[in-house]
């Protein structure tokens, strides 16, 4: 897709006393046109619930891991 091509507007800002201006550009051809999601989010309802019936807990502290 062209990024020319997607509708685009110039309008003025909402209560805005300096008279300043936004972009709005339509994108909704191209979310038509990606590829949905095949591996969603898990639900965090479903995890605390498979976490109930759990042994064993480990905590990973991946900020400081490296060094």
């Amino acid at each position: 897709m062209i990024p020319q091509k997607f509708p685009l507007w110039i309008v003025p800002k909402k209560a805005d006393e300096n008279k300043r201006w936004r972009l709005l550009i339509d994108y909704c051809m191209l979310n038509k046109k990606t590829i949905k999601d095949s591996y969603p989010l898990p639900n965090i309802i479903e995890i605390l619930n498979q976490l109930d019936s759990a042994k064993y807990f480990s905590i990973f502290d991946l900020a400081s891991g490296f060094h």
